[in-house]
């Protein structure tokens, strides 16, 4: 009679922890569709070509030689391929998919993903880069004006560690 007890509530767990699974599963395909839906991997990769087009700007607008410019063209070039190779998609999407499930519930999931598939949702989606690349040309342009105060706020504390290391 006991072990029949015992085989029951082993069955019991059992089952408990496939359905658990079962639930991760599901959670998990939702998770990797909004994913797709919300075009992660294209944003990354974005990401990857405003890095390099600012990086190209930065190396443009710097004096030095032809020679000089090109190595640190190259050198800006090596980073940003080890920065793909480490944090590309391929490394990051098992991370996103960990972060979405720790963050949103099955529910949620469920919501967002109607939501993307929405009119609405769709419009959102297709019009999020062209909203993002206005917001980096507004947040440039607010950059440009505060480098004067960044300036003073840099040569004034460069000045004061001067002045506190000489009174030491």
């Amino acid at each position: 009679m006991r072990l029949r007890s015992i085989v029951s509530i082993v069955c019991l767990l059992l089952l408990h922890s496939l359905s658990a699974s079962a639930q991760e599963s599901a959670k998990t395909a939702k998770i990797e569709e909004l994913l797709k839906l919300s075009n992660a991997e294209g944003m990354v990769q974005q990401v990857y070509s405003q890095i390099r087009t600012m990086t190209a700007k930065q190396m443009a607008a710097t004096d030095g030689s032809p020679e000089a410019k090109a190595a640190a063209a190259q050198t800006a070039d090596k980073l940003i391929a080890q920065i793909q190779e480490h944090i590309g998609w391929d490394k990051m999407k098992p991370e996103y998919v960990r972060l979405y499930d720790e963050v949103y519930t099955d529910e949620e999931i469920s919501g967002i993903l109607a939501f993307y598939k929405s009119p609405a949702g769709q419009a959102f989606l297709t019009k999020m880069p062209q909203l993002m690349s206005k917001i980096m040309e507004v947040t440039q342009r607010k950059m440009v004006e505060l480098t004067p105060e960044i300036q003073r706020i840099t040569k004034e504390a460069a000045e004061k560690s001067k002045t506190d290391a000489s009174q030491k």
